[in-house]
């Protein structure tokens, strides 16, 4: 990889990382003035909302690094969207809990899973996510990509299942 790869990753990564943060406070926003009118969707709405806002942005990302820099490894792009998801998530808990101790202001509850199956959710996600994106953008033949992308899904459910059972 050239040094410019870094540079074009980094700064990729870094503005997907603020605009995660952005629009995960905003979908939290969402849910907070729609628990008002219908207090048990609240949670519901910021969820459906910030998986949509981490999907569209993750992906984004992912194709800006690679248009910008075609020659960016599998690797390199994968970890550059799971860094995305992760910090951009993280960021907005840290400013939720921010604003939360600086004001009367409650978000709702989008989860009441202990952290640490939090961050594994969250994990799975990114490297699904990154997996899935990759794919579509590094794999040429149609049928390949839509068959690893195929086996994606069935081993994410497999995964998903074996978590179930266990907890």
């Amino acid at each position: 990889m050239q040094k410019t790869d870094y540079t074009i990753l980094l700064r990729a990564v870094l503005f997907g990382v603020f605009l995660t943060a952005v629009g995960l406070l905003g979908a939290l926003t969402a849910g907070y003035f729609s628990a008002r009118v219908l207090p048990t969707w609240g949670g519901t709405i910021a969820v459906i909302l910030g998986l949509f806002v981490i999907w569209l942005v993750h992906g984004s990302t992912v194709r800006s690094v690679f248009r910008l820099e075609r020659s960016t490894g599998f690797i390199w792009l994968v970890f550059g969207g799971i860094v995305t998801v992760l910090a951009g998530t993280a960021l907005a808990s840290a400013v939720r809990r921010l604003i939360e101790n600086q004001s009367d202001v409650v978000f709702p509850v989008v989860s009441t899973a202990a952290y640490r199956e939090k961050a594994i959710f969250m994990l799975g996600l990114a490297v699904f996510l990154s997996l899935f994106s990759v794919i579509n953008i590094k794999v040429k033949s149609r049928f390949l990509g839509n068959l690893l992308e195929l086996i994606l899904i069935v081993v994410t459910l497999v995964f998903i299942m074996r978590f179930l059972q266990k907890g």
